[in-house]
């Protein structure tokens, strides 16, 4: 015996359907790697390396540069963005490092934006990226001045999407 779908989602179903199909991103973002390394180091490894596992790089550096926009090609297939996002990056040891652990990556916004057109609260930070989807535009290239952060600005309760108010539960 099958199931009965009741009425009234039956004729809900097709118009969900069809909101959710065009509410759906339909632009991928761009994430491009900016190589911020140094020559002979990181990313630009010199060390002669054969290609492997579908890694078509010579280099040691160029095998990392590769891993990593293979990475963001991953991200950019899933966010919605029409503007590029930039990530400078570069290949170096990050400590603590033993034998059995280590950090693998680390990464963060350069500026912040607040107060923007396209911005859905006013005075409200938003990091680089997120600003830019949301202003449809880089707006470091229109003008629009962002702040430089130290990686400290965002953790604030203020920054976190509080506008001039704690976070809950009294955080900074």
């Amino acid at each position: 015996m099958s199931p009965r779908i009741p009425r009234t989602f039956a004729r809900l179903l097709p118009p969900a359907l069809l909101g959710l199909l065009l509410s759906a991103p339909t632009q991928s973002a761009t994430i491009t790697i900016v190589n911020q390394d140094s020559p002979g180091e990181g990313f630009n490894d010199p060390t002669v390396v054969s290609a492997v596992g579908g890694n078509p790089g010579t280099t040691i550096g160029a095998q990392r540069l590769y891993v990593f926009q293979f990475a963001a090609n991953i991200w950019g297939a899933r966010l919605p963005s029409n503007v590029t996002i930039l990530v400078n990056a570069n290949f170096d040891p990050l400590a603590p490092c033993t034998a059995s652990s280590g950090v693998l990556g680390s990464a963060g916004p350069t500026t912040i934006h607040r107060d923007f057109s396209g911005a859905p609260f006013s005075a409200t930070w938003y990091h680089q990226a997120l600003a830019n989807k949301l202003a449809n535009t880089d707006l470091l290239q229109c003008g629009h001045r962002g702040l430089p952060h130290d990686g400290l600005v965002l953790r604030r309760g203020r920054q976190r999407g509080w506008p001039d108010r704690a976070a809950p539960g009294g955080a900074p």
